[in-house]
């Protein structure tokens, strides 16, 4: 048994002494349990100690562990609160990952970039809408306008008639001021008629190569004063078209003088046309000083234009633009290391109502 001897703890074993069957007494032998007790001691501590530290790194693993999983959830929360400001999908990147957070992030980001694929044609598409409602505006506005501009301009016109027959020197400067003036009234007044009558398509099946070099002729003639290096570039498919093609002769002209304006004297336009899909695509290009970035979602617009005072009426694009989006196709300004590129898109499969 367990008992102190001198204050120190120890164990007591008693053994009888018993020899030939007589008793001679009984032999007590002590062991010291203090070393035992130190170092039972120095193990608790020893276990106490394993146990913090495990119990420490556990929760420093589980911690580790814990965040690695949630730090993928929480950025992918984070994306998805910033789907609503209207993010393009270069701002939704996630680093590459093989598990099913992975899988995850990878679908969230094609449905963001299809949503925002979705979101631009329809900020497109409601664009053309406001663009068309505006083009339709001002030409009913026009078609009014029209006949009581006309009217007064015809009366002047007949009155400079007869000026004109009694000019002197002294007259003479002023007749031609007020010709200048009833010219561009009278040259405005037709460019907003045909805003206002772009809409209305007479289609007939034109041979494309035909229809270029028609076009070409008439772009020469047009800027044949100008000393204009003209170029037709290639050849064109040899195929037919649905089109109006009075219209897009029309659209074509528009801008091969802007591109002969921008060029200047001895500059220089080349005029080309291919087929890519299920479209045709004119491009007009010139080496002229271009179009500033600022003013590229401007040009279109009825009025604008970027040529000095009294030298253009701002139709020109604007009447171009209409008719590539009543046939279906499309009119744009693509960028070009010189000068300006415009690109006119028509379907090849004619067009539906």
């Amino acid at each position: 048994h367990e008992t102190q001897v001198n204050g120190v703890p120890a164990w007591e074993i008693t053994y009888p002494l018993a020899i030939h069957g007589k008793s001679w007494g009984t032999l007590r032998v002590g062991i010291s349990l203090e070393l035992l007790h130190a170092e039972l001691k120095q193990l608790g501590r020893q276990i106490a100690l394993f146990a913090l530290l495990f119990g420490i790194s556990a929760i420093a693993l589980f911690y580790l562990i814990g965040s690695g999983l949630s730090r993928p959830l929480i950025r992918l929360r984070d994306r998805m609160e910033t789907v609503g400001s209207g993010l393009l999908p270069d701002s939704l990147l996630f680093p590459e990952r093989n598990d099913e957070i992975g899988d995850l992030e990878h679908g969230f980001k094609n449905m963001v970039q299809r949503l925002n694929h979705a979101e631009i044609d329809r900020r497109e598409a409601v664009q053309k809408l406001l663009d068309s409602e505006r083009l339709v505006a001002v030409g009913q506005t026009v078609a009014g306008v029209a006949h009581e501009v006309n009217n007064p301009v015809a009366a002047i016109e007949t009155a400079l008639f007869h000026l004109e027959k009694s000019e002197t020197d002294k007259t003479g400067p002023y007749i031609k001021i007020v010709r200048d003036g009833i010219d561009r009234i009278t040259g405005v007044v037709s460019q907003l008629l045909d805003l206002s009558r772009s809409g209305e398509l007479n289609l007939q099946v034109v041979h494309l190569p035909t229809f270029c070099q028609d076009a070409t002729l008439f772009a020469r003639m047009a800027v044949k004063e100008r000393q204009i290096n003209f170029e037709m570039c290639g050849n064109p498919p040899d195929i037919t078209l649905d089109v109006d093609r009075m219209k897009v002769h029309q659209a074509l002209l528009n801008l091969f003088v802007n591109a002969a304006d921008a060029a200047g004297e001895g500059g220089s336009v080349q005029f080309s046309c291919n087929v890519r899909k299920d479209h045709v695509l004119f491009e007009v290009a010139d080496n002229g000083s271009g179009v500033l970035e600022e003013l590229r979602s401007q040009i279109f617009q009825p009025f604008f234009t970027t040529k000095p005072a009294g030298q253009g009426s701002g139709m020109g694009l604007a009447v171009s633009r209409r008719i590539a989006e009543v046939h279906g196709g499309s009119l744009i300004l693509e960028e070009s290391e010189e000068g300006a590129r415009f690109v006119l898109t028509l379907p090849l499969e004619k067009r539906k109502e």
